[in-house]
């Protein structure tokens, strides 16, 4: 039992590192896209998810969640 139960803790563990790692570098990562040099609008007053979700869709994120947990945490 307690052999299972370390496996279980060994692959819980390794999971958070892997995913912690992952948004890390997505969130650090440069990511070229055409709106260099040009100013994406965002409306006064919109919220934090409105603006994560304009910057994905114009192209400048890859990944709405790792942001948005970012922001959250």
């Amino acid at each position: 039992m307690k052999r299972i139960l370390l496996a279980i803790s060994f692959l819980v563990l390794l999971t958070a590192s892997a995913s912690a790692i992952w948004v890390y570098r997505d969130l650090h990562t440069p990511i070229h896209h055409t709106k260099h040099g040009q100013y994406v609008e965002i409306p006064r007053g919109s919220s934090p998810a409105t603006v994560i979700s304009k910057l994905a869709d114009e192209g400048i994120i890859k990944h709405e969640w790792p942001l948005t947990f970012y922001l959250k945490l």
